[in-house]
């Protein structure tokens, strides 16, 4: 079980800046702040020392959040929350440390009855740790089509809803029986879990980007 000194904040702030950079561009964010990656960057290595330094004390506590919609197909949007960089910064660290035990425990789902954006096996490590969601949609579109050729029924759910208002508890209770280590729980969930009891314990932070 690794110690908070092994979370890579330095990765989990290359895959935050990578995503900041993104959002207005590929237009999944209503808001967009264009300095705060570039003042974090100004002093890259002190900031990240700092902001370990305070996890592994303790010291760190999450800020404020700011709750917002995120765009969505067919002119809809969808429930999400804006975090602030040094919580992503944190929150992407803990999940980081998880997605290996993720991983693994949903290999068996991966292609065969589940195809939304899929983590990538090989680049768990490096901000591409998300396959191509559009590869993704054309799998489960070539296999819809094969289902409805080969079988005279087909009922198709939509139960991404779930996931925006699972119980913390719950979501904290899967992610050790998988294994994932119990500081990233803590901080990923409870830390999190915290900012939602107006929401009866429940929603994960999906920020603006929510996939």
């Amino acid at each position: 079980m690794p110690a908070l000194f092994d979370f890579d904040f330095g990765l989990a702030l290359q895959r935050v800046t990578r995503e900041l950079r993104d959002q207005p561009r590929t237009g999944r964010a209503f808001v967009a702040n264009p300095f705060e990656a570039e003042l974090v960057e100004a002093h890259r290595e002190e900031w990240l020392r700092d902001l370990k330094c305070r996890v592994e004390s303790g010291r760190w506590s999450p800020g404020p959040i700011e709750i917002c919609d995120a765009p969505k197909g067919g002119n809809l949007v969808r429930p999400a929350a804006r975090l602030g960089i040094e919580d992503r910064v944190v929150y992407t660290a803990a999940v980081g440390a998880c997605l290996p035990n993720i991983f693994t425990a949903t290999r068996w789902s991966q292609g065969t009855c589940d195809f939304a954006t899929r983590l990538n096996s090989s680049k768990l490590d490096t901000t591409e740790w998300m396959r191509n969601p559009f590869r993704g949609w054309k799998e489960f579109v070539d296999r819809s089509v094969y289902r409805c050729q080969t079988h005279p029924v087909v009922v198709v759910a939509d139960i991404a809803g779930y996931f925006e208002n699972i119980s913390m508890n719950l979501l904290a209770s899967d992610l050790r029986r998988i294994g994932s280590p119990s500081p990233a729980i803590k901080l990923s969930i409870y830390r999190r879990g915290a900012r939602c009891r107006h929401d009866g314990g429940r929603r994960v932070p999906t920020d603006v980007r929510h996939r």
